[in-house]
């Protein structure tokens, strides 16, 4: 499929190149390097804590993903925060695979907010198995100012066959 592809975890090495990503893909409010740094290197939440991937193709960033995991129990489940694909490769499976590899490592259920206006996205998802769980409404301050714009709340439940997902995996990254 790909000729020297990886997906790592995200650490200081990626830094750079996740942020030239999101420059690219021109998103609204871009980690700076702070953010980075206290997400992956000073991360020492108790109950939750910031993980990532990035997708590499010839020693260069294509793709990257950010979710918060936490565990209550035995229960895990991973908010997705953001992914990101160079639009280059778009539709070639990276993005699949960045989401499968929550799955493969962590065993966590997957939930994340798509923006309603963000048919693409929530395309995407739908297409890898989530389910629209809620909509969350326009919450409004005092003055009548959008605070945080409506979404649909998406949700991935847990693979059934953790052997099954992992072959998978490890099939479309060689």
């Amino acid at each position: 499929m790909f000729d020297k592809f990886t997906i790592e975890d995200i650490d200081e090495r990626h830094f750079d190149g996740v942020q030239r990503l999101e420059q690219e893909l021109h998103v609204e409010e871009p980690f700076r390097e702070q953010d980075l740094v206290e997400m992956f290197v000073l991360n020492e939440g108790a109950y939750t804590t910031y993980k990532g991937s990035v997708a590499i193709l010839d020693d260069e960033i294509v793709g990257y993903m950010v979710y918060l995991e936490g565990k209550i129990g035995s229960f895990k489940m991973a908010n997705l925060f953001r992914v990101g694909v160079t639009k280059k490769l778009r539709r070639s499976g990276i993005g699949t695979l960045l989401l499968d590899s929550i799955e493969v490592k962590n065993g966590a259920e997957i939930e994340v907010e798509v923006g309603e206006e963000r048919y693409d996205q929530a395309k995407f998802f739908r297409e890898n198995g989530f389910v629209v769980i809620r909509i969350e409404e326009d919450e409004i301050d005092d003055e009548g100012n959008i605070v945080i714009p409506a979404c649909f709340v998406m949700k991935k439940p847990q693979a059934k066959n953790k052997i099954e997902l992992s072959e998978r995996l490890d099939w479309r990254v060689q």
